[in-house]
């Protein structure tokens, strides 16, 4: 897998950190694209908010992959 992603998706709303680090969210968010299974199963798995997965996986896809 592809490692660092940009700082811009870790940060929250008001550019503050959040609650996840950007390794938690990076594990979360390459869990859910990996296709094996949907957000909510994924939002239980890593005990996170199945709005936080949405709004990881939306943000990653604008700005993390640059493949």
């Amino acid at each position: 897998m592809h490692e660092p992603t940009p700082e811009s998706w870790t940060l929250t709303s008001r550019g503050g950190m959040g609650r996840y680090t950007e390794q938690q969210k990076l594990r979360v968010v390459e869990d859910y694209l990996s296709g094996q299974s949907g957000l909510k199963t994924v939002a239980k798995r890593h005990d996170v908010d199945i709005s936080a997965v949405r709004s990881w996986v939306a943000a990653y896809r604008e700005h993390g992959d640059p493949s």
